[in-house]
């Protein structure tokens, strides 16, 4: 694009080269007040740049157009020659589809040998699916059994065991009133007891 808008600054015409607004193509745009004609794009002698870039279909020389835009100018849009797509189920299914609807069997035969690669690589990703899923199930019960063992020994260390309280609470008490009696039975014992 950059290329063939300076190659028409340069030779001062008023062409411009842009993506097409809609596909992946290249758009030539004739924004000349003088423009009389079509905007023609004509493969140069020795070159297939044409043809390469999807303005001049194979086996012609040249290409016109009279389709104008909003402001009238003369618009041109080459095919997108160099499609860039994932190879993905999608795009099988999509090509699968177009081959079947326009009833071309070479297509369709070429549809369904990268639809077998797709297959293998959707079959290879459920399994990856499925074994991270299981290993997360594994995580999430290890997880599980660590809560359960941490919340056992802080029970352990810091809860109080009330059976175990309550009788020594009970035993504490029998023993200081127990000596609380002895106490009291020891000072009243006096000199004058004995005299």
């Amino acid at each position: 694009i950059n290329a063939i808008n300076q190659a028409s600054t340069s030779a001062g015409a008023s062409v411009t080269a842009q993506l097409a607004t809609t596909g992946n193509g290249i758009e030539l745009v004739d924004s000349s007040t003088t423009n009389t004609g079509d905007l023609t794009v004509a493969t140069a002698e020795g070159s297939q740049a044409a043809q390469y870039l999807g303005f001049v279909p194979a086996g012609q020389t040249q290409v016109s157009s009279h389709v104008t835009d909003g402001s009238g100018n003369y618009v041109l849009t080459s095919a997108d020659n160099n499609t860039h797509e994932v190879d993905s189920v999608f795009n099988t299914l999509i090509r699968l589809k177009t081959a079947l609807q326009s009833g071309d069997v070479t297509q369709i035969g070429a549809a369904l040998t990268p639809l077998d690669t797709d297959l293998s690589r959707l079959n290879f990703a459920r399994a990856d699916v499925g074994s991270r899923t299981q290993s997360l199930g594994v995580l999430s019960t290890r997880l599980k059994d660590e809560n359960t063992q941490l919340q056992s020994s802080l029970s352990d260390e810091t809860d109080v065991d009330l059976v175990q309280a309550i009788s020594n609470l009970t035993a504490k008490q029998y023993s200081l009133q127990a000596s609380l009696q002895t106490t009291a039975t020891i000072l009243q014992l006096s000199i004058l007891n004995y005299l």
